[in-house]
């Protein structure tokens, strides 16, 4: 069966995107840093080639399609492309103008990368639905991969695969992929594979299950209470969507009561591993992360409220900012898009980002209309939507550090843009 030249320019695209995942581990064990190339460093100069070839590959498609681009910048995707001219503009009174050029390259290499994808199978297919799906197999074969180099590092006896976050507490993850960035993935895996348990039957039911159990044991030993409350989330959702009432409620009366455990008792391992042998305050502070958003806040208002130090940056003195609060610490993130945002790029930077979001919400919104048939796939793109959202909350988002938050994000965006829907002809499967 030959395949047409479109399918193979979006095969070629889609694996440029998953590939474009693996610099997001870490393997600091034999790296000197992805944001600095030590000399001789090969880990780190391949994770730069990685993201150079990203941008030329995109760069090509930007010159193929350059008569469509002004039509593909439409609905969503039009208030995040002026959030990123915003943030060019920044590059002029950044604190650091080449980390952030380097850092807008990239996400806007991502973004510009899942609008083509989404654009190449609008031209491919003419049903919505077949689409959506298209996009979800992207996100697990794109996010999977590195669930299985974790169990590979695992399998092999690795120390590195660990991390000690507090005290004795160790989280998986270590040196090989950031403990966070690892929840997160699991968290955004275990929806989708609980989702097609439910819909699938005898093989693919079992798969889906085993793949289900295997995420989320990875996800319980990296002690992430983000990763945790995400997981959560997503499953409730889940079981409520495929009207399994009375399972969501028993999840949720264990949840809530394991939560209390959490904060009133000291009941042993299980309980230990999630509050990590913090005291109460700890955990109401976020592990201290309230604190330093209000100096962060407070320091951003008095100086630089309406633009902000930067794209991506935390102070006058670039991405690390030494807190008053924390006893002279420096921090390098702000653990929040949205505060994040605020430090870089300002008010007008954070409305824009309301922006997006608004419209991206209010798409969902319109597409899940009762008028509209066969689109039951696009509650996973909205649950995928709501991780990422809850994950900018407490960690790196939608437009911050570069995770796999944000392409799984920006492939959302695209296809839920006017443009997209406008060029499918049928709703139904």
């Amino acid at each position: 069966m030959r395949i047409s030249s479109n399918k193979l320019s979006i095969y070629w695209l889609s694996l440029v995107f998953i590939v474009s995942f693996l610099p997001f581990l870490r393997l600091s064990m034999w790296s000197g840093g992805y944001d600095t190339i030590a000399a001789g460093d090969p880990v780190s100069l391949v994770k730069v080639a990685i993201r150079l070839i990203m941008m030329l590959v995109v760069f090509i498609y930007c010159v193929k399609y350059h008569r469509e681009l002004n039509q593909l910048i439409k609905g969503p995707n039009l208030s995040l492309f002026i959030f990123f001219l915003l943030a060019f503009f920044s590059l002029s009174y950044s604190s650091d103008p080449i980390y952030s050029a380097f850092r807008l390259a990239e996400h806007v290499g991502l973004f510009l990368m899942a609008v083509f994808i989404v654009f190449g199978w609008s031209r491919e297919l003419d049903n919505y639905t077949a689409i959506i799906s298209k996009i979800i197999d992207l996100v697990i074969y794109s996010l999977f991969p590195l669930i299985l180099i974790i169990w590979a590092f695992l399998a092999f006896g690795s120390p590195y695969v660990w991390r000690h976050i507090i005290g004795d507490s160790i989280g998986l993850g270590g040196q090989v992929l950031h403990v966070h960035t690892l929840a997160i993935i699991c968290s955004i895996l275990f929806g989708l594979f609980l989702n097609r348990f439910f819909v699938n039957f005898g093989f693919l039911k079992l798969f889906y299950g085993l793949a289900s159990v295997l995420v989320l044991i990875t996800l319980f030993f990296t002690l992430s209470r983000t990763g945790y409350f995400m997981a959560v989330t997503s499953a409730l959702a889940i079981l409520i969507h495929h009207k399994k009432l009375i399972l969501a409620f028993f999840m949720a009366f264990l949840v809530l009561f394991w939560a209390g455990l959490n904060i009133e008792l000291d009941f042993g391992l299980v309980v230990d591993l999630v509050r990590r042998g913090q005291t109460l305050e700890d955990l109401i502070s976020l592990t201290t992360r309230t604190i330093f958003w209000k100096e962060l806040i407070v320091d951003t208002t008095l100086e630089s409220p309406f633009l902000g130090y930067g794209y991506q940056m935390m102070g006058p003195d670039g991405t690390n900012k030494v807190f008053e609060s924390l006893g002279g610490i420096a921090r390098s993130s702000a653990h929040n898009t949205f505060i994040q945002t605020y430090a870089g790029l300002g008010v007008f930077g954070l409305i824009i980002l309301a922006w997006n979001i608004t419209n991206v919400l209010l798409r969902y919104l319109h597409l899940r209309s009762p008028k509209k048939k066969g689109v039951e796939n696009l509650s996973m793109i909205f649950l995928i939507v709501i991780m990422c959202l809850i994950a900018s909350l407490t960690q790196y988002g939608i437009v911050g550090m570069t995770t796999p938050v944000a392409p799984l994000y920006y492939l959302c965006v695209a296809l839920l843009s006017t443009r997209t829907i406008m060029r499918c002809q049928k709703f139904t499967s």
